[in-house]
């Protein structure tokens, strides 16, 4: 049994190794927070060190084939078996520092380059089946995540010169795309769902699939298809009842000044009971605090100086936490502080009434909790947030909520969990990468064009 990690050893730490040796060293139900963006499928090589070892049996003594058939089938530790599919081309694999262990199954390369994509949905299922156990029930997990179109570029593009795809030999892929018994070349293999069905089925609850719109996509030379302009942030929650701040993130209305269906007619007596037995709001929908904002957000790609390939912008980040995260959390149960609000209504134009000390006349002390037939007064709701409560009662303290990012990479989601008073753990394999953003998070370094 591998032993757990101290606080002091994760909490506001970029912790180097593989994900899943990393992630089984962290208790269970102490994250109030996921917000990642994990390898794509067959995008780009993250170069050395960012090989680990998936599946198979973590008691073997290895042997190590490095094109030849490795097994019918392997098995992932408490998870089943899936079949491993075709024979491996020995210049391809070798190029990628791939290889299959012959006693067990296990496979040895870098997440995202899988020879074939259902590898790579059970091995992000693998991490985030551990994520699981690690978030809390009342926890949030945002996953950014891009698709891939089969028998592409990133697949056998053999023409580009000093590109990594030069790597990938193109007989081989042309091989698999034959025996694949899905997809033929230029389609759409629609990832981001592939991972999110074998997620639903290992028990998490799919609540969104956020479109994160590129506002400054860039252009493509594609001529029979339109360009990509979009990427999914898939939105699970573990728990019926979880923790979720709309408040945090909603909107101005653009209409709503404008519309007079925003404004309410009568307005609840202080007794508790409206004027006419009912609350007669001729409002449509509008909240006071703002829209919902939906599940299109448009932000701008982000840029940096440093070697990162990712880009992963800071206001996409930000907006994950403010809905996801909670402020503080209690220190004993964990539970988190949910917000308090309050509404006041506004007269937006005097009452009229000739009688005096009547009600809705000038001199009536009430007069703003009432809507006289004589008035016609007319109320603008203005909400509050007038504090923050605990939602358990163990009255021993609280602390900030702790989000994780198992693909820290540069270390974007720990800057915005630490700017705003949130603890994080950050993972990263890349030695060079586990650097980068451990300087950014001092402010050593700015990244940013």
């Amino acid at each position: 049994m591998r032993e757990m990690l101290e606080e002091k050893e994760y909490l506001d730490k970029i912790i180097q190794g593989h994900v899943l040796e990393v992630l089984k060293q962290i208790p269970s139900e102490v994250v109030d927070c996921v917000v990642t963006s994990p390898p794509y499928y067959f995008l780009r090589d993250y170069g050395e060190g960012s090989e680990a070892i998936w599946g198979g049996d973590p008691s073997c003594d290895h042997e190590w084939v490095e094109y030849e058939r490795a097994s019918n089938c392997w098995s992932v530790p408490g998870r089943g078996v899936y079949g491993v599919k075709g024979e491996y081309n020995k210049a391809w694999v070798k190029s990628h520092k791939q290889a299959f262990c012959k006693k067990c199954g296990a496979w040895k390369g870098q997440l995202g380059l899988e020879p074939v994509w259902w590898m790579y949905i059970e091995h992000l299922n693998m991490i985030f089946h551990e994520i699981r156990r690690i978030l809390k029930k009342t926890g949030t997990m945002f996953i950014v995540i891009g698709d891939t179109y089969f028998g592409g570029r990133g697949f056998n593009d053999h023409r580009v010169k000093k590109n990594f795809r030069t790597k990938i030999n193109y007989e081989f892929r042309k091989e698999m795309q034959d025996k694949d018994p899905i997809y033929q070349p230029k389609c759409l293999m629609g990832i981001p769902y592939r991972l999110a069905f074998r997620l639903i089925e290992d028990g998490w609850i799919w609540r969104n699939n956020i479109i994160w719109h590129k506002v400054n996509h860039m252009p493509h030379p594609v001529k029979d298809r339109l360009t990509k302009a979009h990427e999914s942030i898939l939105f699970f929650v573990k728990d019926q009842k979880y923790f979720f701040d709309l408040d945090a993130i909603r909107k101005p209305h653009i209409w709503a000044d404008k519309d007079k269906r925003s404004l309410i007619g009568r307005v609840p007596h202080k007794s508790g009971k409206s004027l006419s037995g009912q609350y007669a709001s001729n409002a449509v929908g509008y909240h006071p605090g703002g829209k919902n904002p939906g599940d299109v957000w448009s932000i701008k790609t982000a840029s940096y100086k440093g070697a990162h390939f990712a880009v992963f912008p800071e206001e996409l980040v930000r907006e994950c936490l403010l809905a996801g995260c909670p402020r503080e959390v209690c220190v004993k149960c964990g539970k988190p502080k949910v917000r308090v609000t309050t509404k006041e209504y506004i007269p937006t134009r005097p009452g009229i009434n000739t009688g005096t000390g009547k009600s809705g006349s000038p001199e009536d002390p009430n007069r703003s909790l009432h809507d006289s037939p004589v008035s016609k007064y007319r109320m603008k709701i203005v909400y509050k947030t007038v504090g923050w409560e605990p939602s358990c009662k163990c009255r021993v303290g609280f602390r900030p909520g702790i989000v994780l990012d198992p693909f820290v990479g540069s270390g974007t989601t720990a800057v915005v969990a630490k700017s705003l008073g949130l603890h994080y753990i950050g993972i990263e394999v890349v030695p060079k990468y586990v650097e980068m953003a451990r300087n950014r998070i001092k402010g050593k370094l700015d990244y940013y064009l």
